[in-house]
């Protein structure tokens, strides 16, 4: 019985420690896409913009697919 809640313990554990290491991931994902989108806001004028922002509208979207993965895992 001990070895059972042993094991029980590790596994609750184990899901805690991925927890925060997806909402760290996340996090550090999303600060970073938007310091590039800072980074970005000079080109506003040059012809390649619009396809940069069409990159950083899929960024969003790949975001918030990342985000509720995250809300309906924990």
């Amino acid at each position: 019985m001990e070895k059972y809640e042993k094991r029980n313990v590790l596994y609750y554990d184990l899901i805690i420690i991925l927890d925060i290491l997806i909402g760290l991931i996340t996090v550090t994902f999303i600060n970073c896409s938007a310091l590039c989108g800072a980074i970005i806001l000079p080109f506003r004028k040059k012809q390649a913009f619009k396809w940069i922002l069409s990159g950083f509208i899929g960024l969003g979207r790949i975001k918030f697919i990342i985000i509720s993965n995250q809300v309906l895992f924990f």
